[in-house]
């Protein structure tokens, strides 16, 4: 939140490298996650398009694609 994320939609509008920064500089190990998906992620939640953000987080393998 201190980031101004407050949403899905602000999470689906933000850079990975913004959310790479954001989690480099938290406290303790967020750094090692990875954030690529995430906003694809974010977008699908925010347009309530729950089976297919299942179905497409059942493909990730790690969070990854």
């Amino acid at each position: 939140k201190e980031s101004g994320i407050t949403s899905w939609e602000d999470l689906s509008k933000a850079s990975v490298a913004k959310l790479r920064s954001i989690l480099a500089s938290a406290d303790g190990n967020m750094k090692t996650h990875d954030p690529e998906t995430w906003p694809k992620q974010a977008q699908l939640a925010h347009e309530h398009k729950w089976e297919e953000l299942k179905d497409y987080q059942d493909a990730l393998i790690g969070g990854r694609e």
